[in-house]
């Protein structure tokens, strides 16, 4: 399991994120709110883009994009 603090300029506050991957799936699970919001995909940015699609575009994007997983 990876852990992420991930920020952007247009927020004032950071997220966490942890990261998991089985079989080829990857799990991203980002501490939003009160419950955790959940994104599943093939690739890893996917599944973080997927937990943090409740921030809208293009910032889900661009966290994602920007969290180093190279």
């Amino acid at each position: 399991m990876t852990h992420l603090r991930l920020t952007h300029p247009d927020l004032d506050f950071w997220i966490d994120v942890r990261l998991s991957e089985w079989d080829g799936r990857w799990l991203a699970v980002a501490d939003l709110a009160d419950e955790p919001d959940v994104g599943t995909a093939a690739d890893a940015r996917e599944a973080i883009r997927g937990a943090l699609a409740s921030l809208g575009e293009p910032i889900a994007t661009e966290m994602a994009e920007g969290a180093g997983l190279d």
